[in-house]
């Protein structure tokens, strides 16, 4: 990973050694691209990621392309066929924001790639921000 911190990548799928080193690699990748955003940014990161118990949990049949659940805020849910695009910036936000006890729900599905111009975003129990 680009930055200091451990996590641990798990599924409750059926992969082959192959295709489970090839969605561990997307994982990592998509945690970078959030990672090098900006510098505020990467506070976040450092945050979330320097804390023990931190999980990305990768479902092939998630119910959104990202998903931090409220209470489970060392948990980061994501869909296997978003890992090449997803954007986890927003979503670590969300963790960190829970794991100091300011957090709610953190959902977000992208568009199909061919008209991907836009994410819809919701965040239940936390006042919107914006962030740059």
């Amino acid at each position: 990973m680009a930055f200091d911190g451990k996590v641990t990548i798990k599924s409750d799928d059926t992969y082959t050694p192959a295709e489970w080193d090839a969605v561990v690699a997307k994982v990592v990748a998509a945690l970078n691209r959030g990672y090098s955003v900006d510098g505020l940014n990467e506070f976040m990161f450092d945050d979330v990621f320097r804390r023990s118990g931190i999980e990305v949990v990768v479902l092939k049949s998630a119910s959104h392309n990202i998903e931090v659940k409220n209470g489970e805020y060392n948990r980061l849910y994501l869909r296997e066929s978003s890992l090449d695009t997803v954007n986890v910036k927003d979503a670590v936000w969300a963790m960190s924001d829970g794991l100091n006890d300011n957090g709610g729900e953190y959902q977000a599905n992208a568009t199909p790639p061919k008209h991907r111009a836009f994410l819809a975003l919701e965040r239940e129990g936390v006042p919107d921000v914006e962030i740059a």
